[in-house]
């Protein structure tokens, strides 16, 4: 499972729009900017993650956009009411992101078999994106600890254990590192162990 969190105020997707160019009518992604720096912000983000390459099979998504309260608003009103039910429609802030995740979350948007949507008031304004691949059993596989500078042989044994799962029809899904009094643990998050395919 991946969460995301970008603080910025959530963007809805437009429309394409039209206009005319030496006396031809042109259509334009008014929003081009907006999707480049956004793919950048959480193409930089999945990395850390470690996540390297988009993932494959049906996904699980859910994102929670965060407004801000309206300045008008007392502090008894902003207490009470969490729900965010104006514009802009919900729908519409799931395909920008969903737009922009294309090639660097997973291959395509088609993937996502379920999501899950909410618009909510908060005193962090953001987007919450949660990924998670759906039917497939993940197991976290410890690969080695190392207590100061990582050195070339140790490296190497990552890249040995890397070949191993991979020749055991393991796929490794990402890196991740845990700290502690020992140092830095660096995992692989790999799919469990695939049946054996009948000749």
């Amino acid at each position: 499972m991946f969460r995301l969190f970008l603080e910025e105020l959530p963007i809805a997707k437009k429309r394409h729009r039209s206009g005319t160019l030496k006396g031809r009518v042109v259509t334009y992604d008014p929003q081009k900017a907006d999707k480049m720096k956004t793919k950048w912000l959480l193409a930089s983000m999945i990395r850390e993650e470690g996540l390297f390459k988009p993932l494959e099979g049906p996904i699980e998504l859910s994102i929670t956009s965060y407004y801000p309260y309206p300045k008008s608003w007392s502090k008894k009103r902003c207490k009470s009411e969490v729900w965010k039910t104006s514009k802009p429609d919900f729908d519409n802030i799931d395909k920008f992101y969903c737009d922009v995740l294309n090639g660097i979350a997973w291959k395509d948007d088609a993937q996502v078999v379920q999501s899950w949507s909410e618009k909510k008031y908060s005193d962090t304004p953001g987007v919450e994106i949660i990924i998670k691949p759906k039917g497939v059993h993940m197991v976290n596989e410890h690969a080695i600890t190392i207590s100061k500078n990582c050195s070339i042989e140790q490296i190497a044994f990552l890249v040995k254990k890397a070949n191993r799962l991979g020749k055991s029809d393991r796929d490794i899904v990402r890196v991740y590192t845990h700290d502690d009094s020992e140092g830095s643990h660096i995992f692989f998050e790999v799919t469990d162990m695939k049946p054996v395919r009948s000749p």
